[in-house]
C-alpha cells in the first residue's frame, strides 16, 4: 500500500490539494478499528494498484518512480475501446487519462524502492484499465487487509520516516492482539506547495491478529 520531498513538478498538477492542506482526491476506503491520538488500526478494502520498482536513494526513487506512474495515469497507456455511437461504430487505440488518488506510497524492498498509486475505485477489474506503455509499470490487484498507521505533519525524510516507524512499532507492541506482517512504509497525501504544518504524512504497516 509509498514519497514526498523533491517530487517533480508534475506532482503539483496531480494530487488536487491546496496550499491549505485540503485533500480533494479519492482515497482508499477503510474502517477504523482502533484510534489513539495520531495512531489507528484500519481495515482496508481490496484495490487495484499501479506500481513500479526503482533503484537509487530515497529521493532519486521518488522522482523516477513518480515520473513513471504519473506518466501512466496521464495518458502513457493504450486501450482498444469499442465506442458505440449513433453512427459510425469505431474501434481505435486511445490514450486515456486516469484520475489521481491519494496517498502515493513508497517502500524499500530488496534494495529497490517500490512506489504505488491506487487506482480509482470505479476500476474493479484489471481488464478495465488501459495497458501501460512503460513496461516498468505493473497493474495488480491488492488484497484488502488490516493496517496500523501513524500520522505526522511537516516534511517527510528518511530520518523522520524512520523515527515515526519506530513510534508506530512501539505503539503496536502495546497492543499484543496484533503483530506486524510487513515492514513499515511511507504514504504521502499532499503536493509540494502545501504549508508544512498542514501536510499529512503516514507510516503504515500491515498487521494481523495473533493466533490464540
Amino acid at each position: 500500500m509509498f514519497i514526498k520531498v523533491g517530487f517533480i513538478a508534475l506532482q503539483t498538477l496531480s494530487i488536487g490539494c491546496t496550499v491549505f492542506g485540503v485533500r480533494t482526491v479519492e482515497e482508499p476506503s477503510y474502517q477504523v478499528i482502533l484510534q489513539e491520538e495520531n495512531k489507528e488500526i484500519r481495515k482496508y478494502e481490496p484495490t487495484i494498484v499501479a506500481k513500479t520498482s526503482v533503484q537509487g536513494d530515497y529521493r532519486e526513487a521518488q522522482n523516477e518512480g513518480f515520473r513513471s506512474l504519473a506518466g501512466y495515469i496521464f495518458g502513457k497507456n493504450k486501450k482498444n475501446t469499442d465506442i458505440a455511437m449513433t453512427a459510425p461504430v469505431t474501434q481505435e487505440p486511445v490514450n486515456e487519462t486516469i484520475a489521481m488518488t491519494a496517498p502515493v506510497t513508497q517502500i524499500e524492498q530488496n534494495g529497490n524502492w517500490v512506489m504505488t498509486f491506487t487506482m480509482p475505485s470505479k476500476f474493479t477489474n484489471l481488464k478495465d484499465l488501459p495497458t501501460p506503455l512503460d513496461d516498468r509499470v505493473v497493474l495488480t490487484r491488492q488484497a484488502g487487509g488490516t493496517y496500523a498507521s501513524i500520522s505526522y505533519s511537516w516534511f517527510a525524510s528518511t530520518e523522520k520516516n524512520t523515527e515515526m516507524a519506530g513510534n508506530l512499532m512501539d505503539w503496536l507492541s502495546e497492543n499484543p492482539e496484533y503483530e506486524a506482517v510487513s515492514a513499515p512504509f511511507y504514504a504521502g497525501y499532499n503536493p509540494p506547495w502545501t504549508l508544512p504544518f498542514l501536510r499529512h504524512n503516514e507510516m503504515i504497516v500491515e498487521i494481523k491478529k495473533r493466533e490464540s
